[in-house]
């Protein structure tokens, strides 16, 4: 979780202060935008950090609205530290029939954090899009991009876009989940996560 957030925080934070300092005596006005943002990210990972400490939902959670709401707010955030570089959208299609529990949104909104993380870091991608679909009897997550992609197989636990992966596959197959890669040199990268949901309950016929 450290990596999927503070230490994807603190890396937006030192290219942002580089682009700074290289910018700081021809362009003032963009250096002083790169510095607020900069601040705003600093600002984001101080909460996580005490939420960490005390074991708590992520930040984007903790601030009401759901796991919903909470990957718009990533999306909306992503979008802004790249100043242009790289677009991301959400989707919501469907609507869950009972709420989810805390830890399958926790577990979920982390992934969708790293992945992103691994878009911004690897992938030289434009676009990203965060859909959430809920279906009857599971909760499915898509994080798909349109980078230059890779080939799974070929990419070891640790290695360049398998970084964070292992650590996804561990948080899922806790809640009986399972995450697939779909990707080729070229195609872009889609990772998909899925949690089963349990059954309502029916009333007695």
């Amino acid at each position: 979780e450290i990596h999927d957030t503070l230490a994807q925080g603190l890396s937006s934070q030192q290219m942002l202060l580089q682009a700074a300092d290289r910018t700081w005596d021809t362009d003032p006005a963009a250096a002083r935008r790169h510095i607020r943002t900069a601040g705003g990210i600093a600002e984001r990972n101080l909460a996580e950090a005490r939420r960490f400490v005390h074991d708590l939902a992520p930040a984007d959670l903790a601030e009401g609205g759901g796991l919903d709401a909470a990957l718009h707010a990533l999306a909306a955030r992503e979008t802004a530290q790249a100043q242009g570089g790289l677009t991301v959208r959400c989707h919501i299609e469907g609507a869950p029939h009972t709420v989810l529990p805390d830890r399958t949104q926790s577990a979920l909104l982390r992934i969708a954090q790293g992945a992103l993380a691994n878009v911004t870091e690897h992938a030289g991608a434009t676009e990203a899009a965060l859909t959430l679909t809920h279906l009857d009897d599971r909760t499915v997550l898509d994080i798909a991009d349109n980078g230059h992609g890779f080939t799974p197989t070929a990419t070891a636990p640790g290695g360049v876009r398998g970084h964070g992966l292992p650590a996804m596959r561990a948080r899922l197959q806790q809640l009986g989940g399972t995450l697939t890669i779909e990707s080729a040199p070229g195609e872009g990268t889609v990772v998909t996560a899925t949690v089963p949901v349990a059954p309502t309950p029916q009333d007695p016929a």
